[in-house]
């Protein structure tokens, strides 16, 4: 897996390498992302990886055929813990299938997460990765701040390659 990361904002920036352990699980590729407004102070951490499905668990629960072209679908987000308290971490979490109509093709695909309160983005975590085809599920900490505004934060997060792309949104809760 090739790991590339880049901001649209500017702010908070870690630096990282990626660790592969035997091609399935990837831990400390850096995503690269700002935190402002009522997520100023926060942080970001370190993006992983599991390759949940193979190629051929992925195109059977699809029904792919290769003349489908590309799939890039997410399958489910969600934050763990929903409610949380500030200066706690809230896992960012997404699963995705991809299938390209060339087996083992490795193909690039950008993760984004926008973190939006009250309507003003205050988060935009993004991490550019490498993969083939299969069902992924990839974690992005967020470290609240201490003094993080209490209310409700919505998460939209998308999945883009140069053939397709994806977007789902949830919420998550600072009490």
């Amino acid at each position: 897996m090739s790991c590339r990361v880049s901001s649209k904002l500017r702010g908070l920036r870690q630096t990282g390498r990626n660790v592969l352990n035997n091609g399935e699980h990837g831990t400390g590729a850096v995503v690269v992302g700002a935190l402002a407004g009522a997520l100023l102070g926060g942080a970001i951490g370190h993006f992983e990886y599991d390759k949940e499905k193979s190629r051929e668990q992925t195109a059977k629960n699809y029904n792919y055929k290769e003349s489908q072209g590309t799939v890039l679908t997410i399958e489910n987000l969600k934050a763990t813990p929903v409610t949380v308290r500030p200066g706690e971490t809230v896992d960012l979490k997404l699963t995705y299938a991809l299938l390209h109509d060339s087996p083992d093709t490795k193909i690039p695909v950008t993760e984004i997460r926008e973190i939006t309160y009250k309507g003003e983005l205050v988060g935009r975590p993004e991490v550019k990765v490498e993969h083939t085809d299969g069902t992924y599920t990839t974690t992005v900490p967020l470290r609240l701040p201490p003094e993080a505004q209490k209310g409700t934060y919505k998460v939209k997060a998308m999945v883009e390659s140069q053939y397709a792309k994806d977007a789902r949104e949830i919420t998550f809760t600072v009490h």
